[in-house]
């Protein structure tokens, strides 16, 4: 074989296919300076008829075709309908249309359609208002929330670390609670959210950003109607004293060491009272801010009255109530028991056991008038260094 046959041969071999070429790439001609022919099927504008099936549709249940519809025709199918276009329901299914609809489409409009060249722009702008559509969904994908809907996204400790409880405990709790589900939320995120806040502090701006929801007003409700719904569901079965009877607590929360020492092992109900604080913010309503102030931890804060079992079980939180000097420990006592708080005297019985701190001193006198007994820590006297064997 000579040379020249071997250069030929090779020619031969990478030509070009002019006919290939043709069929991959879409045909479009300039018609005129302001006209061109591309390869899509372009239908007509007209309220009156169906766009599809071209019958009149007065009388007839009709729809505007929607903007999710006309831009997968132009996507997948190279179909243009334009804007305002109506068609009969018939034609749709769900959110999409039906095959037969589109079968009819492909009959009726020719593949290769001349159109002016403003009216080609104009689906152009609709292509790249598609592409920055799904660019935006594809980042809402991708940017991670929390979420409490999804129950196999974190692990127990995760759960502990932003509600303080555990997952099974979540769980339980969602299911005690009567909410519905809303657009915004679900009961699951709606709890989630309120614990979160609860148990780490954050504002409601922070708790948007990172709930994924609109705004803090949105977080604002959201907590509020979880809160609602735990006080009405939830706390009434497990604080207050409507929610566990006196002889539950002698049995089942009573330390024998405690009912040795205060009762000489009777069946008498010993309760611990103790006021604790929460803090809150500075208030800028100042009448407000001087009753929250606390003279003793320089800052402002409500005093919950805690009364609890000997072995730590929380029975009841009474309150809250201000800071100030007029609600110490003696004066919120005496509040509660003369104003009967959750039917407090009625769940007590003569002879049961009160145990306090020197805060509750102006008030012992009073308990005892009523026929409890009262147990204070002893302090020493400025003369002595240390308590004696019987002390």
């Amino acid at each position: 074989m000579s040379i020249d046959d071997n250069i030929l041969l090779v020619n031969t071999a990478t030509e070009t296919d002019d006919t290939l070429k043709t069929d991959a790439i879409a045909q479009c001609s300039l018609i005129s300076l302001d006209t061109i022919s591309i390869p899509i099927r372009i239908s007509t504008s007209s309220h009156k008829f169906c766009v599809i099936c071209r019958s009149d549709l007065d009388g007839k249940h009709a729809t505007v075709i929607s903007e999710s519809i006309r831009l997968t025709l132009l996507v997948q199918h190279t179909i243009y309908l334009k804007p305002g276009v109506r068609c009969c329901k018939d034609h749709l299914n769900g959110n999409g249309l039906k095959p037969q609809g589109l079968n009819i489409i492909k009959k009726k409009y020719p593949p290769i359609t001349s159109i002016m060249i403003n009216d080609l722009m104009d689906i152009i702008n609709e292509l790249i208002l598609q592409v920055k559509n799904s660019k935006s969904d594809i980042l809402i994908q991708k940017k991670v929330s929390i979420s409490f809907d999804d129950p196999f996204q974190y692990s127990d400790d995760d759960y502990f670390t932003l509600i303080g409880i555990y997952k099974s405990d979540f769980d339980a709790l969602c299911e005690q609670v009567k909410m519905r589900d809303t657009d915004n939320r679900s009961v699951s995120m709606a709890i989630g959210c309120l614990l979160t806040k609860l148990r780490i502090g954050l504002s409601n701006d922070v708790l948007s950003t990172l709930f994924s929801f609109d705004d803090k007003r949105t977080i604002g409700h959201i907590v509020e109607s979880a809160r609602k719904a735990l006080i009405e569901n939830f706390v009434p079965s497990y604080l207050g004293f409507h929610h566990i009877s006196r002889e539950t607590v002698i049995k089942c929360h009573t330390r024998p060491l405690a009912k040795q020492l205060l009762t000489g092992g009777n069946d008498a109900a010993i309760l611990v009272l103790d006021s604790t604080y929460l803090y809150v913010q500075k208030s800028s309503n100042n009448l407000l801010q001087r009753k929250l102030f606390s003279l003793h931890k320089n800052r402002p804060l409500i005093k919950p009255m805690m009364i609890v079992a000997t072995d730590g079980y929380i029975i009841s939180a009474i309150g809250p109530y201000y800071a100030d000097w007029r609600n110490n420990d003696a004066n919120i006592t005496n509040h509660l028991l003369r104003t009967n708080q959750e039917n407090i005297l009625s769940w007590l019985k003569a002879g049961d056991t009160l145990v306090v701190d020197r805060g509750f001193r102006d008030v012992i006198d009073y308990v005892k008038s009523l026929g409890f007994k009262v147990y204070m820590p002893l302090f020493l006297s400025k003369s002595k260094k240390k308590y004696t064997v019987c002390h």
